[in-house]
């Protein structure tokens, strides 16, 4: 019974390990996600990340929602929306404050039209928790939390709550 449960306990773990690989044990891009809360609203995107090409320890990480607005009538483009936040003297696994300016949110229209934009002003709570660095195969995972305020109105805020992501870290 006992070398059973090892054996089934060996299997499922075969299977978690596996499942963010294709067939040649590399990673696909479906692995790679940036989910969170705004102001109880879910975004979900695919996440990236990038180092600043000017600077080998900042880090940028974000991630692009594309919207399906055909049940609200909406005959534009649909808008993309972009969460992310820059973390400075990105070394390995740890927690980054976000400085203002440093997080922000926008919306877009039809891809390339600027809708809105909020930005990160130093809350106590804002940061990011690097769970996972892995130099190798450049994957980075972790959380998010921050508030971010409209940068045309100051009184609009949005709270970006159980934040979460995985990209593929490229140079830019």
């Amino acid at each position: 019974m006992i070398k059973r449960q090892i054996l089934l306990c060996t299997a499922l773990l075969a299977i978690v390990l596996m499942g963010g690989c294709d067939s040649s044990g590399t990673n696909t891009s479906s692995d790679f996600f940036f989910e969170a809360r705004l102001n109880g609203d879910v975004f979900s995107g695919k996440a990236w990340a990038q180092f600043d090409e000017n600077s080998t320890d900042h880090l940028y990480v974000a991630g692009n929602e594309h919207r399906d607005l055909s049940s609200k009538n909406y005959t534009g483009n649909p808008p993309e929306n972009q969460l992310g936040f820059t973390i400075r003297e990105f070394d390995e696994e740890g927690t980054y404050p976000i400085r203002p300016g440093q997080g922000g949110y926008i919306t877009l229209i039809g891809g390339d039209v600027l809708n809105e934009s909020y930005k990160s002003y130093g809350a106590d709570s804002d940061r990011v928790v690097v769970t996972e660095f892995d130099r190798d195969q450049k994957i980075i995972q972790g959380t998010v939390e921050m508030r971010l305020k409209n940068t045309e109105d100051s009184s609009d805020i949005i709270q970006v709550a159980s934040g979460r992501f995985r990209a593929q870290v490229t140079q830019k």
